[in-house]
């Protein structure tokens, strides 16, 4: 079963303005620190329908057991399915719908970490502890990991194929699924000018690949007291929606004034965005779906003119995405 507190996230985010996603995952962390359960295991064997984000956990305890013990440790009531929808009443539908794809006999507690408002709207970070088939599962991210903890994530990292890249392809450590080398194919031949190219990321399950441009655009004083540099920067991010285009087809839906549906290369269905404000420009961006199960989103950060994005999406190449 796909994680529904990941999913309650994205779809928040998705919800508001996906070019902004980064920056919505970031005002929903909560910060808080929660400890793997003591003789849990690190579960690598991951289904199609499991999170695919670090890091999953099995323990061979009971449920009521595990869920007291988190309980004591966040210090954070349990909520049922029921109690949730009571308390966040805004995610009701989309964990409504998640819940109906859960067996009859699973249970499932949740943990409300932080409730937030983003963009005039309301969101949540969630944890969740779930009755599997072969114990009691949870998942942790790198950012709420304890610091005795962390060894889990290279195990992670090592046990499910993610690997960086650093310019190209070429320079991976170890071998590149097909999949993962027709996104690459995908991405663009070159940048804007006069933009750095940062490291090439991947990601295996769903396979997924982003890269980064960046460019100063003004330095700052720096120090505790001074301004920061000002940085265009350009994410490119293409992922094989492939059993999950219910969250592609999300994706696709407007969700502000200052979004509209376009057709990408008047082929590709899809949206873009540009966000000013009294400060000028901050953010644009599009999102479309490739072949109906391709998901490409590039979001531009200080920047507003839409030519710039276009002329990368000119110089990527779709033709070798399977239909």
């Amino acid at each position: 079963m796909k994680s529904i507190s990941r999913y309650l996230l994205l779809m928040l985010c998705a919800v508001l303005l996906s070019m902004q996603f980064a920056r919505c995952q970031n005002e929903l962390q909560s910060g808080k620190i929660i400890p793997v359960y003591p003789g849990a295991g690190l579960k690598t064997d991951i289904g199609p329908d499991d999170s695919k984000i670090c890091c999953s956990f099995i323990a061979k305890e009971s449920f009521d057991k595990v869920v007291s013990y988190y309980e004591n440790s966040l210090k954070i009531k349990p909520l049922d399915s029921n109690g949730l929808s009571v308390q966040l009443p805004f995610l009701k539908q989309q964990t409504d719908m998640l819940l109906k794809q859960m067996p009859p006999d699973m249970k499932i507690r949740f943990f409300v970490l932080k409730v937030v408002e983003f963009q005039g709207q309301k969101g949540a970070e969630i944890f969740e502890v779930t009755s599997g088939r072969s114990g009691v599962e949870f998942s942790i991210n790198d950012s709420q990991m304890a610091p005795e903890d962390k060894h889990f994530v290279s195990e992670w990292d090592n046990a499910t194929g993610r690997a960086s890249l650093s310019g190209s392809a070429n320079s991976a450590s170890e071998p590149l699924s097909p999949a993962t080398k027709i996104l690459l194919g995908a991405l663009p031949s070159s940048g804007p000018e006069g933009f750095k190219k940062g490291e090439t990321e991947i990601t295996s399950g769903p396979p997924q690949v982003n890269i980064m441009y960046s460019k100063l655009k003004k330095k700052g004083k720096g120090g505790e007291d001074g301004n920061p540099d000002e940085v265009y920067e350009i994410r490119i991010s293409i992922s094989d929606q492939k059993g999950s285009l219910e969250y592609a087809e999300e994706m696709l839906k407007g969700g502000s004034n200052s979004e509209k549906e376009v057709k990408v290369k008047g082929k590709y269905d899809g949206k873009e965005m540009v966000n000013s404000n009294e400060y000028g420009c901050q953010q644009s961006g599009k999102v479309f779906l490739v072949n109906k199960r391709f998901l490409v989103e590039i979001t531009a950060d200080l920047i507003c003119d839409m030519n710039v994005i276009n002329q990368l999406i000119d110089k990527m190449n779709f033709d070798g995405l399977p239909k």
